[in-house]
């Protein structure tokens, strides 16, 4: 396959960056288009509920982006077959459910049940008028092979049986302003010997045991290293941060 039309990571090496060949054979949810660019990063996860008319059944999701052009590009997804979807809840939390592969469950025939399907993690951010589509089925060929019994499914989206897409997303900090940069004064360690001192790359004098910093235009924080001798007749090296905004 040619560099940069496969899949996000290694353990896919048939899955196309396109997802518009596969998005037949399952069903898709899509955003409308976004306004503001939207950050994923970390685990997701889709909660659904699903009737099934086979003893088992593998259900498949991906996360895709949609360009204004229709053009798509898988994101992330994740793969939960209905016999193994034991959450468990001490080391699972709402965005992140923990699936054990220990413990099997029976699936009912024609019985609705939930399932919380671990989608992998992701650093990815979508555009301004992109859109994000959700696609769900169970038919991962080739990547996965089709297990032995085979039945149709009934996905259910209404009041009584919610669906949510748990995304995990990081929004920017929002900027903080300095009124103004302060100088720093600091201390040298105590129980060190022939100190030297460096902040920005430059060696700092030291007098009575304090060195003063001048900050940089536009730093925030200021990094001071004292490198000396220490009680034991070790050479070592102490780093530390000082805030610079006031």
């Amino acid at each position: 396959m040619p560099a940069g039309k496969d899949g996000p990571d290694g353990f896919l090496p048939y899955a196309p960056l396109d997802q518009r060949l596969d998005e037949p054979q399952g069903l898709t949810f899509t955003t409308p288009a976004l306004k503001q660019p939207l950050p994923l990063t970390g685990p997701s996860e889709l909660r659904f509920w699903a009737v099934t008319e086979a003893s088992d059944m593998a259900f498949a999701g991906r996360l895709i982006d949609v360009a204004p052009d229709g053009s798509t590009r898988l994101i992330t997804q994740g793969w939960l077959r209905a016999s193994f979807r034991y959450v468990d809840p001490a080391r699972s939390r709402d965005g992140a459910p923990y699936l054990p592969d220990d413990r099997q469950l029976p699936v009912t025939v024609g019985e609705d049940t939930q399932y919380r399907m671990d989608i992998w993690d992701t650093a990815y951010t979508l555009q301004p008028g992109h859109r994000l589509r959700l696609w769900l089925s169970s038919s991962d060929a080739p990547t996965h092979e089709p297990l032995p019994v085979a039945g149709r499914n009934l996905i259910f989206h209404d009041a009584t049986h919610p669906s949510q897409l748990i995304l995990g997303t990081r929004t920017a900090a929002p900027a903080v302003r300095c009124k103004r940069r302060k100088r720093i004064t600091a201390r040298v360690p105590r129980g060190l010997r022939h100190v030297h001192a460096r902040a920005y790359g430059r060696r700092l004098r030291i007098r009575r045991h304090r060195v003063v910093v001048r900050p940089r235009a536009r730093a925030r924080t200021v990094a001071v290293r004292f490198r000396g001798v220490n009680r034991h007749g070790r050479h070592v090296t102490v780093r530390r941060h000082y805030r610079v905004c006031v």
